[in-house]
């Protein structure tokens, strides 16, 4: 039975342009999968999710967005009354969407892959993440990869990125992947793979992802948009045997 849930994250959990808009500071929208899921089970939220975050922003460091704002780390804001805490952290460790708004905007930008190392240790760092979310209060913790933002059609990575540069950030999608395959098998945490929801990405008919934003909404290019958040809800529910708490009808 779930009765409150909390969120810990980076942009792939905060949702940033997606209205209606929670936090402007954060970057956070008030309709990101685990507000969705909250609503729909009745549940209370906290969400302590910021757009840019890195892992460490998580557990132990401060963020300092580019805005100027300043961010304690998540862990310090989790309720220890919360019984859900679901994660979706790591692509900002691998270099994976900010670098993708630049090169779309034509500054010269390096796509680095990571290797198995690097992987490794980003995997290692998001397992110490969870638990220390456990910590707080013994509330179960479910790790939300990414959805999906490039398929391998190099012609749905037109007119932003080039043949090499899609295919450097196909790898990365997947070291994103393999950094929460790694955190749930050394934590122990559910893991629910939005990765595996395919044949919505960028240019696709049905994109569940946004290209290139203008203007205020560019934080969000990119990134899931608001039909890519309702499906990572549905299929958190789907996957995990989740309850309303009693009183909810």
């Amino acid at each position: 039975m779930v009765s409150h849930i909390a969120t810990l994250g980076s942009s792939f959990a905060a949702g940033p342009s997606i209205q209606p808009v929670a936090s402007a500071t954060a970057l956070r929208s008030a309709a990101n999968y685990s507000a969705l899921l909250a609503r729909q089970l009745g549940a209370r939220h906290t969400d302590l999710s910021v757009s840019g975050a890195v892992i460490a922003n998580i557990e132990d460091t401060p963020q300092r967005t580019r805005a100027g704002f300043t961010f304690a780390p998540q862990i310090q804001g989790l309720p220890a009354d919360a019984d859900l805490v679901l994660i979706s952290c790591g692509g900002n460790d691998l270099g994976f969407s900010r670098p993708m708004i630049s090169r779309a905007l034509g500054y010269a930008t390096a796509f680095r892959v990571p290797g198995p190392e690097k992987i490794e240790r980003v995997g290692t760092d998001l397992a110490r993440a969870v638990e220390a979310a456990r910590r707080v209060g013994g509330a179960r913790v479910v790790l939300v990869d990414y959805l999906p933002v490039l398929d391998d059609d190099p012609s749905h990575w037109l007119p932003w990125f080039s043949e090499s540069e899609g295919e450097a950030l196909l790898e990365i999608q997947e070291g994103v992947v393999e950094v929460n395959e790694i955190a749930a098998e050394l934590s122990g945490a559910d893991l629910v793979q939005a990765s595996a929801l395919g044949g919505h990405e960028l240019n696709t008919d049905d994109a569940w992802v946004s290209g290139l934003l203008a203007g205020g909404d560019m934080p969000g290019s990119f990134h899931p948009n608001a039909r890519g958040m309702q499906a990572v809800a549905r299929y958190i529910l789907d996957s995990l045997p989740l309850k309303p708490p009693s009183n909810h009808y």
